[in-house]
């Protein structure tokens, strides 16, 4: 699966990419910006998108989640911001609040894409760290 990281805090986003690359995924990124991760978006479309919700600006995650969720990207927040997000759920399909676990992360993954898309092979058990909407 095609995985966007956007994570501004570059040793939390490289982390998350060697998990998620080691737990087969391709990462795209990661993207520190909201330019950053549009520009990567236009090139390759990911299956799903990781955000942060403060990046250069306190609400930049949200809004560029928002974005991609109406053009048809599936997002999850990764952030300290949980209360934000939980404000914002039509932007995500859910979140995981810092500090997390980047396994958590994956395993995250794995059950959002079972769920959404049937037709792959996953695990629909909820992680403990990931809150859906």
């Amino acid at each position: 699966m095609n995985v966007l990281i956007v994570e501004d805090q570059a040793l939390i986003a490289m982390c998350l990419a060697d998990e998620l690359e080691s737990a087969g995924h391709t990462v795209m990124g990661p993207a520190a910006t909201g330019d950053e991760a549009r520009a990567l978006v236009k090139s390759t479309t990911p299956d799903f998108a990781l955000i942060d919700i403060d990046l250069d600006t306190e609400l930049e995650g949200v809004e560029l989640a928002r974005e991609f969720t109406h053009g048809g990207i599936d997002c999850l927040f990764v952030t300290g911001k949980a209360g934000i997000a939980r404000q914002n759920t039509d932007a995500a399909l859910g979140c995981i609040a810092k500090p997390y676990s980047p396994t958590e992360v994956c395993l995250s993954l794995n059950m959002l894409e079972a769920r959404h898309h049937p037709a792959t092979q996953g695990s629909c058990l909820v992680p403990s760290a990931l809150e859906l909407y």
